[in-house]
């Protein structure tokens, strides 16, 4: 029996490793040197939605969390909440105002800035 386990646990770590081919562009310091290619993400069933904000269950946030980002993500270590889209955040003393800088070098995949409206436009649909 152990030996069992131990083929499949060797199995599914070659198949995970197996699907994680990369294409020929190479990623350099958040900038890339080749637009497209192809992603290979094992699931056990189909995404319900490619939705972030109707997400519910693991196999549409694992899909599309490749795909957006938030005004700030949470350290997966620490737990700690770090910037992502929004440069820096400010607090107000109740609690009920929360005032955003956006980073100023982000751009949509056709090269329009990343503004204040598109954050309100996903608030708001």
């Amino acid at each position: 029996m152990k030996n069992k386990i131990n083929f499949f646990m060797v199995l599914s770590a070659v198949i995970i490793l197996l699907s994680c081919t990369r294409e020929k562009s190479e990623v350099k310091t958040g900038t890339y040197s080749q637009f497209g290619g192809r992603m290979v993400i094992s699931s056990i069933s189909d995404p319900k939605s490619f939705n972030p904000i109707m997400a519910k269950e693991t196999s549409t946030t694992r899909a599309i969390g490749w795909c957006f980002e938030g005004l700030t993500e949470t350290d997966g270590v620490t737990t700690e909440v770090k910037p992502c889209l929004a440069e820096s955040w400010q607090i107000s003393t109740d609690g009920l105002e929360w005032v955003f800088k956006l980073r100023s070098d982000v751009k949509w995949f056709d090269g329009k800035q990343f503004s204040a409206d598109d954050v309100v436009f996903t608030f708001e649909n």
